[in-house]
């Protein structure tokens, strides 16, 4: 733990060493990046960027985990894990309104709004009627979007429910990457869209 060090996303030098490093360790297959989250207001808008980014590098091989002691002790932070339930590393971010998106509401009729749950559940429907969509595998989500897609520019509104994992998350934003999706965000679901969730859930 001696090489521990902090810095931010925007720092280029800081950034891009780290890039380096993964890089020149790309042929050793023991390598793997941990993407740790803490317990920040703004920890799903940097775990977007830091995805983006392992993205736009090809760096591929990594996995969501959870700080230890040393490391809290080190930065003087908290894991996020510490506030969730003993459901599998569920992405229950912290209210912080001063970090929460804003989501222009014109765009909203044309947008297509995609509701993670679970490991690999994906509900997506375009405008603003929440009960026009329909479930998806990942296949079918991304013919879906490609689809769209080529009719025009489109806009992705990605809300990870409580019961969504870190992995369905870190996935549903790789694939903004894959399909080359420009504009998107990260957004909290609302009350009514849960309860809407779980309706559908017991259709099941």
């Amino acid at each position: 733990m001696s090489g521990l060090e902090r810095g931010k996303l925007n720092d280029s030098v800081f950034v891009n060493q780290i890039i380096k490093f993964a890089k020149e360790q790309s042929g050793n297959l023991n390598f793997k990046v941990a993407i740790k989250p803490t317990a920040s207001g703004d920890v799903g808008t940097n775990l977007k960027k830091l995805v983006d980014l392992l993205n736009k590098n090809n760096i591929q091989n990594r996995s969501i985990d959870t700080l230890d002691d040393i490391e809290e002790k080190k930065f003087g932070i908290e894991s996020l894990q510490k506030y969730l339930s003993p459901q599998p590393l569920n992405l229950y971010l912290p209210k912080d309104d001063s970090h929460e998106p804003k989501i222009d509401q014109s765009i909203l009729k044309d947008a297509i709004t995609v509701i993670t749950f679970e490991n690999e559940g994906i509900y997506a429907y375009s405008g603003t009627n929440i009960k026009s969509g329909e479930k998806y595998t990942y296949n079918q989500f991304r013919k879906f979007l490609l689809d769209k897609k080529s009719r025009g520019d489109i806009y992705v509104i990605i809300k990870p429910s409580k019961s969504c994992t870190y992995k369905n998350t870190v996935n549903m934003l790789d694939e903004m990457t894959i399909d080359n999706i420009k504009k998107y965000a990260l957004v909290d679901l609302t009350k009514d869209e849960e309860k809407y969730l779980e309706e559908l859930k017991l259709k099941e």
